[in-house]
């Protein structure tokens, strides 16, 4: 319960005060941070796959596709918000969320390492699909610094796994606690962020943002709960977490790059949802625990 207020708080005095768009370059190193601590209690293995995480890589294809021809008739604004929002992989951040919830970060975490590459592949192809883009498009751009962001990380873990002694691990869980704190952090700056691009955009007709922030929880409320079905009973937060929660920075840059400047409003809203979301998530589980105790 806590936990979940805590988020709300933060995301209602992000969008309130927007100081915090100053401070996006802490974004980079809090994320690794908070990363290593979640990746210390991984261990790599095949028991940390399942069939579900390649049905959340296809639905990351088939739905942007699907979104994208079902609104066209209606808003091509609408039709590519909802492409680029149902497009973009799993977030970075979600195997962080797995560990606040107490759930396994290890599955969550073999999302983004499979989602991040397949999409930075597929992108130009749905790209040329959707604009018709003549621009040359590098794939390493797009993909290299998520991977490093990842990687940088999960081999300095593993690494520790490995080598460190008892004590110097026991020593460095216990400094884990600083993630939520820091997850926190990144999260007054990302509101705040979106909070001031809004301002900034007031020329904007009121209606596309509204149609946009619409589109946006029916797309954000779809990818969670089919995440669910995909997880089933017993894994049903991580799979969720695996194809609702998304790497909205990436959503952001390609709106910018590729797309209207209209379109990163979607990638903006979906930080808002996608964080209202998971706080109300965490406040059901925390409260489910406490009956069942």
């Amino acid at each position: 319960m806590r936990k979940a207020l805590l988020i709300f708080a933060i995301i209602i005095l992000g969008a309130i005060f927007t100081i915090g768009s100053e401070w996006k370059f802490l974004i980079r190193p809090n994320l690794m941070a908070m990363l290593f601590f979640s990746f210390l209690s991984i261990q790599l293995d095949r028991s940390m796959i399942r069939a579900a995480h390649f049905k959340v890589v296809a639905l990351n294809i088939i739905l942007p596709v699907a979104f994208y021809f079902a609104l066209l008739p209606f808003d091509r604004s609408i039709a590519l918000t909802a492409f680029i929002v149902s497009f973009i992989p799993t977030a970075v951040a979600a195997p962080i969320l797995a560990q606040i919830m107490n759930r396994n970060v290890a599955l969550v975490t073999f999302s983004v390492i499979l989602t991040t590459p397949v999409i930075a592949l597929t992108t130009p192809l749905l790209l040329l699909f959707v604009l018709d883009i003549s621009s040359e498009f590098s794939m390493i751009d797009l993909i290299l610094p998520i991977l490093s962001l990842i990687g940088i990380p999960l081999v300095s873990s593993q690494i520790i796994r490995w080598l460190a002694s008892t004590k110097v691990k026991q020593s460095l869980s216990k400094l884990g606690v600083i993630t939520f704190p820091l997850f926190l952090l990144n999260l007054f700056i990302a509101c705040g962020d979106a909070s001031l691009f809004l301002r900034q955009n007031t020329a904007l007709s009121i209606y596309l943002i509204w149609g946009i922030f619409a589109i946006t929880v029916v797309v954000s409320i779809t990818q969670f709960q089919l995440g669910r079905l995909l997880g089933r009973k017993e894994e049903s937060v991580e799979f969720s977490l695996s194809l609702g929660r998304k790497n909205t920075m990436l959503g952001i840059w390609l709106a910018l790059t590729y797309f209207e400047p209209y379109v990163v409003i979607g990638p903006v809203c979906y930080i808002l949802v996608q964080n209202i979301y998971n706080s109300f998530e965490i406040w059901y589980l925390d409260r489910r625990v406490k009956t069942n105790n």
